[in-house]
């Protein structure tokens, strides 16, 4: 999923064009800021917002607008690599059978790993992803937990810090 309409420009300063629900393109920042008002003028967290719409729509086979338990299984199991997906399942619904794109963003900003420091993101790709090549790279980029989502999507979106 490209980047949705400019919703920046000169820096911080929000494009009124994005906050009109006009068209499906205006209605990607209207919509944001109607899940998290707090955020959605910041552009960082735009791009981090974007990240998590083109997760769930990864894990949203039948494109309904939400993930119900079976395509959270597939992914659990298929993309993450869990066994035994049924553990993780009462973490990732907390009892509601669907996830909307809403539901996503906010359980991800309570989530531990969204307060990440940069030491938190470089040690969990040592020691559990083993991926310690990329170490370098991710200190350089200052990955901190707030970007983890921009870091596995595909095509990536790009970091604030290059």
């Amino acid at each position: 999923m490209g980047r949705k309409p400019e919703c920046f420009r000169n820096g911080d300063e929000p494009n009124k064009q994005c906050f009109e629900p006009v068209t499906e393109l205006s209605f990607f920042c209207a919509d944001f800021c109607r899940i998290d008002e707090a955020s959605c003028h910041n552009e960082a967290e735009v791009l981090r917002f974007e990240a998590i719409m083109s997760i769930h729509e990864q894990m949203d086979d039948d494109a309904n607008g939400n993930v119900d338990v079976e395509e959270s299984d597939e992914f659990l199991r298929e993309d993450l690599n869990y066994q035994d997906a049924a553990a993780k399942h009462s973490t990732f619904h907390a009892g509601d059978k669907l996830i909307s794109v809403e539901d996503l963003w906010k359980s991800w900003k309570a989530s531990e790993v969204y307060n990440w420091t940069g030491e938190e993101v470089i040690e969990w790709l040592i020691a559990y992803v083993e991926l310690p090549q990329y170490e370098e790279h991710f200190r350089k980029l200052h990955i901190s937990g707030h970007d983890m989502p921009r870091s596995v999507t595909a095509p990536p979106t790009p970091f604030p810090h290059m």
